[in-house]
């Protein structure tokens, strides 16, 4: 009779397979699932790592998708998980600013943009005719 895995490595295994699959709402569950129940497992930091790449990639979906709010909150939780990768901090980070800046836009009322964004007002000089 073979012998079983642990429980955590079958966890892990099974978040790894939907992160793979592009789920990543049901790979984030289980990766908080794996790293709740088993902290000192030996793949424990690869699971947060890849932790933070899920909820990256679920802030970009939510940047194509327009949904900027929830976005930046994905941003947030992925910048929380992991700030070991430059690169990946980084992109996260620009990502994370185009979300704020847009979310910014958007609850800014109407009448203050119109305002802010018309072209101020310069004395010209007169033309010199020869």
């Amino acid at each position: 009779m073979a012998k079983r895995p642990p429980r955590s490595r079958s966890l892990y295994q099974i978040a790894h397979n939907e992160f793979a699959q592009s789920k990543f709402d049901t790979a984030i569950s289980t990766y908080k699932q794996l790293i709740d129940k088993y902290p000192n497992y030996e793949l424990a930091s690869f699971a947060v790592r890849e932790l933070a790449a899920a909820y990256r990639n679920v802030g970009n979906e939510m940047l194509r998708q327009g949904r900027f709010p929830q976005a930046q909150d994905a941003f947030e939780s992925s910048l929380a998980l992991d700030t070991t990768d430059t690169n990946t901090v980084t992109h996260t980070e620009i990502s994370l600013a185009e979300a704020s800046w847009v979310c910014t836009i958007s609850t800014t009322p109407k009448r203050l943009l119109t305002r802010s964004l018309l072209p101020m007002r310069t004395t010209s000089t007169p033309k010199r005719t020869i």
